[in-house]
């Protein structure tokens, strides 16, 4: 007596969707990894080593993707130049987002 209901399960091609999948998976985070750092700027990890140039890439990259750690930098730049105001701004601007950022972990 052979029922259509209690069927085994085709194992092996579950395991090879799965690999595939997850082959899949890694290939798709390697491709978005490469192409997260193209825009970043690459500038002085040292901030007395930025010239204008530096700043424009920083505040432009930090404009389009804003991050904490880029307001930071912005700000001690500023700092550096001695421009307390705009120091002062994006050292807020870098709290807020601080704190907006420890909120979504």
């Amino acid at each position: 007596m052979q029922s259509g209901i209690f069927v085994r399960p085709n194992l092996k091609g579950f395991l090879l969707g799965g690999v595939i999948i997850m082959i899949f998976h890694l290939v798709l985070q390697q491709i978005e990894g490469l192409t997260a750092d193209l825009g970043k700027p690459h500038v002085p990890s040292q901030v007395g080593r930025w010239t204008d140039v530096h700043y424009r890439a920083v505040l432009d990259y930090v404009t389009r993707y804003p991050t904490s750690d880029g307001y930071l930098r912005l700000g001690s730049y500023m700092e550096h130049r001695r421009d307390h105001r705009s120091a002062l701004l994006y050292l807020k601007k870098a709290e807020l987002l601080s704190s907006i950022e420890a909120d979504s972990e």
